[in-house]
């Protein structure tokens, strides 16, 4: 192949938005895209594709090149409804997309609560479960707690490749406390009659965070562009 013929095939790794269509493929704008690497050249295949979003109820979190993490919170709602039944059951999704030789790794982490907050007074789990419904806490007693990078999508040349899982994080309430306060009061004195008198009185509250008032709690999912060696 001649020079001229190299550099026509050689191409800046670049970034797409909105629909593509691959090998015959069309794929809607589900997935946001965002350049991978601003100065890598592939030869021959000129553009590569990676896209994520994560999905919780009715509300779908897209990843972006300028954000490509993805992040969504725990509210006020989640607190009280952790307050009135002691355990709460989170799911959501994660869908992730490659094509054009790349692979992708994600992570995913809970947030450190503030402190003095319901969520500091509690547990988090987060598992892999096959549907939202089975995060309830009784399909998975048995359950694989969810640690370290989740490899997604292997590297596959020219290939459009998808991921799509369902995880479910299980909060169990542990203290709603955040302290006992108690003031105390003593009195002492003496009669008409000379005889001594006492009394005392005891006040005592014991105070807790209040789940309307909750801070949001983030949860976030890194993904990992994975690249072939060779490249």
């Amino acid at each position: 192949m001649s020079q001229k013929s190299t550099r026509a095939w050689s191409r800046l790794v670049t970034l797409s938005l909105g629909l593509m269509v691959l090998s015959g493929l069309a794929v809607s704008g589900v997935y946001a895209l965002w350049q991978v690497r601003d100065t890598q050249t592939i030869d021959p295949i000129g553009t590569a594709y990676i896209g994520l979003d994560v999905t919780r109820g009715v509300v779908t979190s897209t990843a972006t090149k300028a954000n490509p993490a993805v992040t969504f919170s725990l509210g006020s709602d989640d607190a009280v409804a952790l307050v009135s039944a002691e355990t709460r059951f989170v799911a959501f999704q994660v869908r992730a997309s490659a094509q054009g030789h790349l692979g992708m790794d994600y992570s995913v982490a809970v947030g450190t609560p503030l402190a003095g907050t319901v969520f500091s007074g509690a547990t988090m789990d987060l598992y892999k479960v096959s549907e939202a419904a089975h995060c309830d806490g009784l399909s998975h007693a048995g359950k694989t707690l969810v640690s370290g990078p989740i490899n997604a999508i292997g590297t596959d040349y020219n290939q459009f490749k998808s991921h799509t899982q369902w995880y479910c994080l299980e909060i169990e309430l542990t203290t709603t406390t955040l302290g006992l306060y108690q003031t105390e009061a003593e009195v002492t004195g003496t009669g008409p009659t000379a005889v001594g008198l006492d009394d005392q009185d005891q006040w005592a509250v014991n105070l807790a965070a209040d789940p309307a008032q909750e801070p949001p709690l983030g949860i976030t999912v890194t993904p990992v562009v994975v690249i072939p060696p060779e490249l």
